[in-house]
């Protein structure tokens, strides 16, 4: 260990062997904190800090090195030939002799001045700038302390006592910087000339800590630095501080943060609402620590309100998630922020009677077993999107290509189910199987098929898709129930099929790409289809830009729900897009190409739909979620 003793010389030096006799004036005597067993002969206010650092260096360093600042009036010669700044040296001789210290401090190779007003190199010219001397000073301790010995643990211990007023000053940032680069800070004192006591100044140290670790918690949400402040030993040997009630429960309140930040850190969205729950439980106490005979928990407490402003908590004691997503945002945690939207933002989302009455997530639903813990996120990404088209009234005869295609698939499977049965009983009944079991049944069947399941003024477009349909089953059939030929629709449509009935039955109502055909029946708009069907965000936003300009509902509630939709759409395109930037040689070829249409068909804003910046960076899709956690529901 090495320990570097930081003071300022001052102007006013006198010969102090530092020897403590029998007749030493009282006067003349400074103890430590008034603790009669640590005693020593000041006849200036530096004298006795200087021996009592020197004697605390001691007992843990092998080197002491000291270093002082020194003004020009101090260094400068008086018209004996000798300067203050000489008297200064001689009695830090006679003191580290005193103390037994000569194998470990030589006032010759150990004390270094650091000239503060002028330049000796010079001529000792005169250092008029502030900014000038204050960076001199810096240099100096950095190239002293910092570069000297680079591999030794090192401490620090700085005398307060003399010195002009701008360099005491100086002497917090030089704490500050020498802790910085991981130099362990044993003493801080002041000497008081009227009382004759030498006194710590590590409380002081302590606040500047507390409001140090306060700022980086509010920042990160790291309570690495407050964990450590209030350790109690470190509590105890640092600021000389007791334990109490309060710091036991001051820990408890940290080690809750430091969970639910480790959670927020991870983006462990699992078990987040646990520790959520358990830093609102501890934040309630806070307040109530004002009054605490610990300094620092008082002072802790009373800073709390800056955190809570971080958290936009206004007096609540309850993190929202939308408050804790801007967190995160305003302090460019952008792929936490990312997680907790996409998992989180849903519960808001389910605050909307409008939104609950499309889906409840907290009903059971037929045809799934819940979701688990994503049955927020997945109850409104596949629930709500997926029920919404379907569940509200359209107006003016419109339906989607999505809706058409899908009762189209329903009818084609409700007739299939019944050609089978009908075949089977021709097979029992001993009767051949014929063509005409097709052309008597699939018109009729279908088209009242439709009318059930559609509003009146609906039905129109897929009437005349179940036309085309059964006009080509028909046409491709000859007398005794063989197909003919298969003709090549769109390039798709290019799979032969059997011969057999059943087979071609089958065949036909199975392949999604037939009945999409019937029902659209162009080929620009087929394709159009077929390329958005492959990405299910793709379809999604066609299927909320088709709502927000058809939906028969008040329009503002209409454009808020569309908004929402498209924000949680991107939310997820972009999550998807960071998971894949570093493992592009793992992904589908096609798969970062379609991530990137998603993001172009967000920036289109028809409809009253807000347009997303599709620019896939750091600072815009932070501006964007910022945006995103401010849309309000319908």
């Amino acid at each position: 260990m090495k320990s570097y003793l930081i003071t300022f010389v001052g102007e006013r030096q006198q010969f102090n062997d530092g020897r403590l006799l029998p007749d030493t004036p009282q006067d003349n005597i400074y103890t430590v904190d008034a603790n009669p067993d640590e005693r020593y002969l000041g006849l200036e206010t530096s004298d006795a800090p200087m021996q009592y650092l020197l004697q605390k260096a001691s007992a843990v360093s092998e080197r002491i090195c000291i270093i002082a600042i020194v003004s020009k009036r101090v260094y400068t010669p008086n018209g004996d030939g000798i300067s203050l700044y000489d008297t200064f040296r001689s009695n830090i001789e006679r003191f580290a002799e005193n103390l037994g210290l000569s194998d470990r401090f030589s006032a010759s190779s150990d004390l270094v001045p650091v000239f503060y007003d002028f330049d000796t190199n010079g001529g000792g010219v005169d250092i008029a700038d502030i900014h000038e001397r204050t960076s001199r000073i810096n240099n100096e301790i950095y190239r002293r302390i910092i570069l000297d010995s680079p591999v030794a643990e090192k401490s620090a211990l700085v005398d307060f006592t003399s010195g002009l007023r701008d360099i005491s000053f100086l002497m917090l940032t030089i704490i500050q910087f020498l802790k910085f680069h991981d130099i362990r800070l044993d003493r801080v004192v002041y000497s008081n000339y009227w009382e004759k006591k030498i006194y710590s100044l590590m409380y002081v140290t302590g606040i500047n800590e507390l409001i140090s670790a306060v700022n980086s918690f509010s920042l990160t949400g790291n309570v690495r630095q407050l964990k450590q402040l209030f350790d109690d030993d470190y509590m105890r040997g640092k600021f000389e501080t007791d334990d109490n009630a309060e710091l036991g429960e001051m820990k408890a309140t940290l080690d809750a943060f430091d969970r639910f930040f480790g959670c927020v850190s991870i983006n462990n969205v699992n078990d987040i609402d646990m520790h959520k729950a358990a830093i609102e439980k501890h934040m309630a106490k806070i307040r109530v620590f004002e009054n605490s005979s610990n300094m620092y928990v008082s002072m802790f407490a009373r800073l709390f309100e800056i955190i809570q402003r971080q958290f936009f908590l206004d007096g609540s004691q309850e993190i929202s998630y939308p408050n804790l997503i801007r967190w995160c945002l305003n302090h460019d945690f952008v792929n936490q922020a990312i997680s907790l939207y996409v998992e989180k933002m849903p519960e808001e989302y389910f605050k909307s009677p409008l939104i609950r009455s499309v889906f409840d997530p907290d009903k059971p639903q037929s045809g799934h077993l819940g979701y688990g813990k994503g049955i927020y996120g997945e109850g409104f990404y596949t629930g709500v999107m997926d029920n919404l088209f379907s569940r509200f009234n359209s107006k003016d005869g419109y339906m989607s290509d999505g809706r058409m295609m899908q009762l189209f698939s329903e009818a084609v499977g409700d007739f299939r189910d019944a050609f089978l049965i009908n075949l089977k009983r021709t097979e029992t009944s001993g009767g051949g199987i014929i063509a005409e079991t097709v052309k008597q049944n699939l018109l009729k069947r279908m088209n009242l098929f439709i009318k059930q399941k559609t509003a009146d003024g609906n039905s129109g477009a897929l009437m005349a898709a179940a036309q085309r349909f059964d006009s080509f089953l028909k046409s491709h059939y000859d007398g005794d129930g063989l197909l003919r030929n298969t003709p090549r629709f769109y390039s798709c449509i290019n799979s032969p099929l059997n011969k057999k009935v059943e087979s071609f039955i089958n065949a036909v109502s199975s392949q999604a790409h037939f009945q999409h055909f019937f029902v659209v029946h162009d080929e620009e708009r087929y394709n159009e289809y077929r390329s958005i069907a492959k990405n299910t965000y793709l379809k999604k936003l066609k299927q909320i830009s088709e709502f927000c300009q058809h939906a028969d509902l008040d329009r503002q509630s209409v454009v808020r729900f569309g908004n929402l939709m498209k924000m949680y759409l991107y939310a997820k395109t972009v999550r998807n897009r960071i998971n894949h930037a570093q493992d592009s040689a793992l992904v589908d070829s096609n798969e970062l190409e379609t991530q990137k249409k998603v993001l172009d068909e967000c920036a289109k804003g028809d409809f009253g739909l807000i347009a997303v910046d599709p620019e896939f960076s750091f600072e815009s899709i932070r501006k964007m979620l910022l945006k995103g956690v401010d849309l309000p529901l319908p």
